[in-house]
């Protein structure tokens, strides 16, 4: 019977320096303790007890809110307080947009016909400047924002917008008007030299007299132009008032080269013309 014998080129496995030789029991080596490697701990400190040890929560260095922070938890936790439920937090607008996915839309050309696929990302300054604009245009009250149905609607179509109150939307109304304001005045001052006016006055159904002051002008590429630039109520028809209100306006939009000024064949215009000629004049 021949025996094999091993050959001399081939690896002999020799046993490891761990094992034993009582049942050869290995003798496994510890992992190193993983460092925390997310950003969110930039923001939070982890508790420990009074022996040293960790105890499984982090309190936010910004609210001093603790919350768990297990590894089997993972950090979602802890982001989502940073950019939901942290008010203090100097940085939730910024997350707020990193963290918005975007998503692909149609968007219609000027002309109407030509239709242009574009990414668009979420940005709740962007849709409430929209709202207040659509509240101004289409003049609905404040209260529109709290309706039943709208606040559905948006739930659908925008779930992540946060609806603002009909405060918040009467000052953002107000702002929006300053804004516009001083756009119209510095185009008036760069591109208008001469300027013509237009009145028209009635009452409403409230009985409250309204005055509306239009201006007219040509720019430098000689295109005519038609702005509103003041619409106010007055105390009444009559001449001194509605010259008074004429003349304020004028100075508040700096308004010095006049052409023209045309009014409706009002008797009560005819003191008003006066007062415009003595402060014009």
């Amino acid at each position: 019977m021949k025996v094999q014998q091993p050959n001399a080129n081939e690896n002999v496995q020799q046993p490891n320096a761990n094992e034993t030789n009582e049942g050869n029991i290995t003798q496994s080596t510890a992992h190193p303790k993983l460092k925390s490697r997310s950003g969110v701990w930039v923001h939070f400190e982890k508790l420990i007890n009074s022996e040293g040890s960790e105890i499984g929560r982090a309190q936010c260095v910004w609210r001093k809110k603790d919350l768990n922070c297990k590894s089997e938890g993972g950090t979602l936790g802890m982001w989502k307080h940073l950019r939901e439920s942290c008010k203090k937090y100097p940085y939730k607008k910024d997350l707020n947009k990193e963290k918005s996915q975007r998503t692909l839309s149609f968007h219609k050309g000027s002309g109407g016909e030509d239709v242009k696929l574009t990414s668009w990302q979420f940005d709740q300054d962007t849709c409430r400047e929209a709202l207040v604009k659509m509240i101004i245009r289409d003049e609905l009250p404040f209260r529109f924002v709290e309706k039943e149905g709208f606040i559905e609607f948006l739930q659908v179509v925008v779930p992540q917008f946060k609806i603002p109150s009909r405060y918040t939307i009467a000052r953002d109304c107000y702002q929006l008007f300053i804004s516009e304001k001083k756009k119209l005045s510095a185009f008036i001052a760069s591109q208008c030299q001469r300027v013509s006016l237009t009145t028209d006055t009635w009452t409403s159904v409230q009985n409250l007299s309204y005055l509306c002051l239009t201006a007219h002008f040509i720019d430098f590429e000689w295109k005519m132009q038609k702005r509103i630039l003041n619409f106010t109520v007055i105390k009444s028809h009559k001449g001194v008032n509605i010259g008074n209100a004429i003349d304020f306006c004028m100075e508040e939009w700096g308004l010095s080269k006049v052409m023209c000024i045309t009014i409706d064949n009002a008797s009560s215009n005819d003191s008003a013309v006066s007062q415009l000629k003595k402060s014009l004049l």
